[in-house]
């Protein structure tokens, strides 16, 4: 084929990469042949944009179990806090714990060093494990239940793409659950996303969007993977245009430095890993919401 390319007039080719050059070739084209070559490029536009492929990849083995979390028949109750948030609390977001044995599940359990007395819960936004192993949720969840016996703080989990690399992420339905479901508490609207995979879905779409019209005066969406990085531009788009106006923040993972993004009125933030003690305080009140980086590990 390469051989054939090359007689084309106006074609260059250069080691190690294939430049072209179209226009001179495509005019020294008969018209028939421009035309039936016309026809196919338009063809080819109408069905990439008629054609999501990420409708497809919503089909997927993992994808099929994971939408249970949206079926009210198979999940009935989202999870809950009690007792129910006050007017003002403070909740504590870290990222990547990445526990593959003991000593990893011991370091993010120095979190509790730096709980204050209006921190409600903690969000680990993905990556809980390092390769979604059995005995890996076994470590994470023998550390969350200390932290939960000795302050009365949950730990909720979000699903990152380590915790998939196991069984497509089966240990993750046995031993913590649903990946996608929402939080009502006093003023206050969680929602937990699965993008795992880099993406969300249509069905995930859908579940957002008519979630986030009864979201209450404080909401807060959690993920794994920066969508606008990794998303399709018509996801990203859709996923910006829900949370408009809607919600105080988005918290994400995957990256380990931790930054913070405006777009609009939504936070975009990216906590840092828990390897390195990075971790975010959300204080709420009534006069607003505020965001405050610190370190467990350096802080005593």
């Amino acid at each position: 084929m390469v051989k054939h390319l090359r007689t084309l007039p106006g074609l260059r080719w250069t080691l190690p990469r294939l430049t072209l050059d179209f226009a001179p070739a495509y005019a020294g084209l008969c018209p028939r042949s421009r035309g039936r070559l016309t026809f196919l490029a338009l063809l080819f536009c109408i069905l990439m944009l008629s054609c999501d492929p990420y409708y497809h990849i919503d089909f997927t083995d993992r994808f099929e179990w994971r939408y249970d979390a949206l079926n009210p028949a198979l999940n009935p109750a989202n999870r809950s806090l009690d007792p129910e948030l006050e007017t003002s609390f403070s909740f504590i977001v870290t990222s990547d714990t990445h526990i593959c044995g003991k000593g990893m599940a011991e370091s993010f359990a120095r979190i509790e060093d730096i709980l204050i007395g209006s921190d409600r819960f903690i969000v680990i936004t993905g990556d809980v494990t390092n390769s979604g192993r059995r005995e890996e949720f076994g470590f994470f969840l023998y550390e969350a239940g200390k932290i939960f016996a000795a302050k009365g703080i949950p730990v909720f989990p979000v699903i990152g793409n380590h915790d998939i690399l196991t069984g497509r992420g089966r240990h993750w339905r046995e031993f913590i659950g649903p990946t996608i479901y929402r939080i009502d508490s006093g003023t206050a609207s969680l929602f937990i996303l699965d993008n795992a995979q880099g993406i969300f879905g249509h069905q995930q779409h859908k579940w957002l969007e008519r979630e986030m019209r009864t979201a209450r005066k404080h909401t807060f969406v959690f993920a794994h993977q920066n969508f606008m990085q990794m998303s399709d531009v018509r996801e990203v788009a859709r996923i910006l245009a829900m949370l408009e106006n809607r919600a105080a923040a988005m918290f994400m993972g995957h990256v380990h430095s931790p930054s913070v993004r405006e777009i609009g009125n939504v936070k975009f933030i990216i906590p840092g890993t828990a390897m390195g003690g990075n971790f975010f305080r959300v204080r709420v009140s009534d006069s607003g919401v505020t965001f405050e980086h610190g370190n467990f590990l350096q802080e005593q």
